[in-house]
């Protein structure tokens, strides 16, 4: 009989931990969360950690990201000169930097995924936080990652020469380097 007690608190302990477990990985991975298997489109019910405000007017316009939207590979940030440094080659093929047609850019440099909005204005470009898995990362791919969240932070306008893409600082001066793939 005694037996028969803990067991059934172990598996209340179990199931209560399984389902907190569930609901910390739908938090987590709201992407996870589509509803197709039961009707709902869940892109209606974002989690209200991943919701951003946005201030002042919105100046984005699906004509002014379209030349944007696709895949890019990272290829060189600013390095403690000031110059762009070539990544090393296992990088530029491990990144993957997808612009969306709404003002989302997500993607990876190798070890953590990110994600990202932004909004143009002319030549002017302004990133919106970063949100970004916690992997622990060494070596050039952390460094490669800590450089294009800073680039994210700096960005003031960009430039783009067919399958290039350059983001600038305030002053005009290139902080990362990407190549449409």
């Amino acid at each position: 009989m005694e037996s028969d007690r803990h067991m059934g608190r172990r598996l209340l302990t179990a199931l209560v931990l399984g389902c907190a477990t569930l609901g910390s990985a739908f938090a987590m991975a709201p992407h996870a969360l589509t509803g197709a298997t039961i009707g709902i489109d869940a892109s209606r019910f974002p989690p209200a950690a991943y919701t951003q405000q946005t201030k002042g007017p919105v100046v984005i316009k699906t004509s002014d990201i379209m030349p944007l939207g696709g895949t890019w590979q990272l290829t060189h940030l600013r390095g403690p000169g000031g110059e762009l440094d070539g990544l090393q080659d296992d990088l530029v093929a491990r990144s993957q930097i997808l612009i969306g047609d709404d003002g989302k850019l997500s993607g990876t440099v190798g070890c953590n995924r990110f994600g990202t909005s932004f909004t143009l204005d002319g030549d002017a470009i302004a990133f919106t936080g970063v949100l970004s898995t916690r992997k622990a990362c060494f070596g050039p791919v952390w460094d490669a990652e800590r450089g294009l969240y800073a680039a994210f932070k700096q960005a003031a306008g960009y430039a783009q020469d067919g399958d290039e893409l350059v983001l600038l600082d305030a002053n005009g001066q290139p902080i990362a380097r990407f190549a449409r793939t």
